[in-house]
C-alpha cells in the first residue's frame, strides 16, 4: 500500500484529528501496555502483527490496531468505537481507506515520538501478505535505528537547525520546540509529502520541508546546528534511498561531512549518527580530510563508537539478507580488502566550526555498554573548555570525581632473587569509555582522591604532602587527560 497521507487539508481537520488522539488515549503508554513492550522501538512488525493481544474495546485500541500493529478492522466496529465523524476524518485524510468489503486498514504507521506524533511508511501489509519496500519507502522512527538517532539528537536552545535526509522530518519537529525555526530536507518528493503531513499533523510551525541533494536544498542557509541520520548500510547493490550508502556506507556521509563547514554559523554543530569504516587511516584523519577536500578549514572532531561491526560477520549477514550467493560474499570482502576496510564502526560523529580561532582538537572514543549520549557531548565540551583562554587559572578551583566504573589492577611478578615485586599498574573502565592504561602509584593515589568533595587544589597539595613532588604543570596535564579519557568527570 504506497499512500500519501493529505496534507492539503485545512488547519482545522488536523486539530481535530489532534483531538482525537488525545480523547481516545492513544499515546505511548497505551501502546506500550496493549503490546507489552517497555519501548515502542520494540515493536516487531511480525510477532505483533500474528499476536491475539486481546479485544479491541476501545477508541485508543483501534488506533493502535490499525496504525502500529497494522492489522485490519471491522469498518462497523471502527465507526462504533471512534465515531462517524472521526473515521470521516481519518479517510479523509487518507490515513485509513476500506480493504474490502467489511474491513478498513491504515496506509500508514502511525505513532507517538515523544511529544509528536509522526506518520510514516507501514512496515506491514494491510492484507497480511509478505511485505515488499520500495526505492522511496519512508522509513518508519520506531525502530532502534532510529530510536539511537534520536537519542543522540542536541538538546538545548538553538537558532536554526537542519535536519539533512529528514525522512519523516521527526528531528525536525522534536528540535523545532527549543529552536527558532528547523528545517527538514530530504531528497524524494515522498519524503517531502509525509514531512508537510507531520508537520501540519502537530501544529507546528516554526519548522519547514525542502527537497533537493542533500545541502543544494537549503542553499546559501546557515545552521547552528545541522542533524543527519545519512544512508550508512555499505550494498553490494543499490537497495533503497534510505539506507543504501555505496559499497563502503560513506558516499553520502562523506558528502554530508564536506559540505558541512559552507553550511554552520561560527560555533554551529554537525551531528551525525552514521557507520564509518575503520581502514589503515585512522578514522579521525580521514574525517579530517572530509572536512578540509572542499577548502574548509579544521575543526573539531569527535566520533564516539556504540558498535563495531567486524567485516566478515557483516558481509556474510549482507549477503543473506540481501538474498545473495557465495560470489557475492566474495566480492564484499573483495572490496572490503581493497580499501583496506577492517571493521565499520557505527556512531556519533560531531563537528564544531570553530567561533574564533585556535588549533583543532579530534577525540575518538569506544563508548561502553550502556552508552549515554550525555557523555559525549560533555566529553566534547570539555575538550573545548580546556583549550579556552585562562583555563589552567580556572582549573584549580574545580573538582571533579572518579568514575564509579574505575577499577585498579595491581600486577606482581617474581623477583629474580625469589619474592613478589610490583611490575604493574592498570586503570580501566567499563564507563563512559571502555579503556585500560598503564598506570603509575601516583595517578591511582590521585584518582582515589577526586571524590568530589576536593578541589584540584586540594587534591595537588594533599599528594605534595606525601612527599611525591609533583610539578603543577604536570598535575594540570595528568588531571586534564584522565577527564578527557572518561576517568574523571567534572562535579
Amino acid at each position: 500500500m504506497k499512500v500519501i497521507p493529505n496534507n492539503t487539508a485545512d488547519d482545522a481537520a488536523y486539530e481535530q484529528l489532534r483531538a482525537l488522539f488525545a480523547s481516545s488515549g492513544f499515546d505511548l503508554d497505551a501502546i506500550r501496555q496493549r503490546l507489552k513492550i517497555d519501548k515502542l522501538e520494540k515493536v516487531d512488525p511480525l510477532r505483533h502483527r500474528l499476536k491475539d493481544l486481546g479485544p479491541v474495546a476501545t477508541a485508543g485500541d483501534a488506533l493502535i490496531n490499525l496504525f502500529v500493529e497494522g492489522k485490519p478492522l471491522a469498518a462497523v466496529r471502527f465507526k462504533e468505537l471512534i465515531g462517524s465523524d472521526s473515521a470521516a476524518l481519518l479517510e479523509h485524510l487518507n490515513l485509513v481507506v476500506p480493504l474490502d468489503e467489511s474491513d478498513v486498514a491504515a496506509t500508514v504507521a502511525l505513532y507517538p515520538i515523544e511529544h509528536v506524533f509522526i506518520a510514516s511508511d507501514r512496515y506491514n501489509s494491510a492484507d497480511g501478505s509478505q511485505f515488499e519496500g520500495f526505492d522511496d519507502i519512508v522509513y518508519p522512527c520506531l525502530f532502534e535505528t532510529t530510536a539511537r538517532f534520536i537519542r543522540m539528537l542536541p538538546r538545548g536552545a538553538f537558532g536554526p537547525v537542519l535536519d539533512l535526509c529528514s525522512g519523516t522530518g521527526v528531528a525536525a519537529l522534536l528540535l523545532a520546540k527549543s529552536s527558532e525555526h528547523t528545517y527538514a530536507a530530504d531528497i524524494t518528493e515522498r519524503s517531502k509529502e509525509f514531512g508537510l503531513f507531520n508537520q501540519r499533523m502537530n501544529g507546528i510551525q516554526n519548522s519547514s520541508v525542502v527537497i533537493g541533494d542533500l545541502y543544494q536544498a537549503v542553499d546559501g542557509l546557515a545552521f547552528d546546528r545541522i542533524v543527519v541520520h545519512p544512508p550508512y548500510q555499505p550494498v553490494y547493490r543499490h537497495q533503497q534511498i534510505f539506507n543504501s550508502g555505496g559499497l563502503d556506507g560513506e558516499q553520502i556521509t562523506r558528502r554530508c561531512v564536506e559540505d558541512a563547514y559552507a553550511h554552520l554559523r561560527p560555533g554551529g554543530r554537525l551531528y551525525c549518527v552514521a557507520q564509518i569504516t575503520a581502514r589503515h587511516d585512522p578514522v579521525e584523519k580521514r574525517v579530517r580530510e572530509w572536512i578540509t577536500a572542499k577548502g574548509g578549514p579544521d575543526c573539531d572532531i569527535g566520533f564516539y563508537i556504540t558498535k563495531r561491526h567486524e567485516i566478515e560477520l557483516f558481509a556474510a549477514k549482507a549477503t543473506l539478507t540481501t538474498k545473495g550467493n557465495e560470489l557475492d560474499f566474495r566480492e564484499w570482502l573483495r572490496e572490503f580488502s581493497r580499501l583496506g576496510v577492517r571493521s565499520l564502526d557505527y556512531g556519533l560523529l560531531i563537528v564544531e566550526r570553530h567561533g574564533a580561532p585556535r588549533e583543532p582538537f579530534t577525540v575518538y572514543h569506544r563508548a561502553a555498554e550502556p552508552w549515554d549520549p550525555a557523555d559525549f557531548e560533555a566529553n566534547f565540551a570539555w575538550e573545548i573548555e580546556r583549550r579556552s583562554e585562562g583555563f589552567e587559572s580556572r582549573l584549580w578551583a574545580l573538582k571533579f570525581k572518579t568514575t564509579p566504573t574505575a577499577k585498579l589492577e595491581v600486577e606482581h611478578t617474581l623477583g629474580a632473587e625469589g619474592g613478589w615485586e610490583l611490575a604493574n599498574y592498570r586503570i580501566l573502565q567499563s564507563g563512559p569509555f571502555d579503556l585500560k592504561i598503564q598506570a603509575s602509584q601516583g595517578l591511582a593515589h590521585l584518582l582515589a582522591l577526586m571524590d568530589g568533595a576536593r578541589t584540584a587544589e586540594q587534591a595537588y597539595r594533599e599528594i605534595e604532602q606525601t612527599g611525591a613532588g609533583v610539578d603543577r604543570r604536570a598535575f594540570v596535564d595528568t588531571l586534564t587527560a584522565m577527564v578527557s579519557e572518561g576517568f574523571l568527570k567534572r562535579i
